[in-house]
């Protein structure tokens, strides 16, 4: 079996001014919104803060538990929009997810995958993101998100 080593450029391992950064202090990512690791467990405590500790998703209509029909406690700081998409470390950005909530924003799109994908820019609301949930072909309308007020709104 191969061994794994870390991936080279010359003598200096690729990322290693990235580790150097966080370890220091600084941001998780340069070119984007990004926070530092002390902030950013700020703003996950907010984001949980917002859903009252509950799934935000499952508090719209989505049940979190298919059987019983109920809304679980949220366990999971995810991302409307990855941090691999360009997405930022902002809490209009984020969610408070129960983990099949979680696991069904990155499933397949066969599997049933959660959509956070349109974003709409008003002026008087802000940033708005709907969120659909993917499952046989079939869209079905959740609720929007806005970065003005605290977790969701109806509409």
């Amino acid at each position: 079996m191969l061994k794994r080593s870390p991936m080279k450029r010359g003598h200096v391992r690729v990322g290693s001014a990235s580790i150097r950064r966080r370890k220091a202090g600084g941001k998780l990512a340069l070119g984007r919104d990004s926070c530092t690791r002390a902030s950013l467990s700020v703003e996950r405590a907010a984001v949980m803060a917002r859903g009252a500790g509950w799934c935000e998703i499952g508090q719209r209509g989505h049940a979190c538990d298919p059987v019983s029909g109920k809304t679980r406690p949220a366990t999971d700081f995810a991302h409307v929009i990855a941090r691999s998409q360009g997405g930022a470390d902002v809490r209009s950005n984020a969610l408070a997810l129960c983990r099949r909530h979680h696991e069904m924003m990155t499933a397949p799109f066969s599997k049933g995958r959660l959509l956070a994908h349109t974003v709409i820019w008003n002026k008087v609301t802000g940033i708005q993101w709907r969120v659909l949930v993917c499952a046989d072909k079939a869209a079905y309308y959740i609720g929007e998100y806005t970065s003005r007020a605290a977790g969701f709104i109806a509409t």
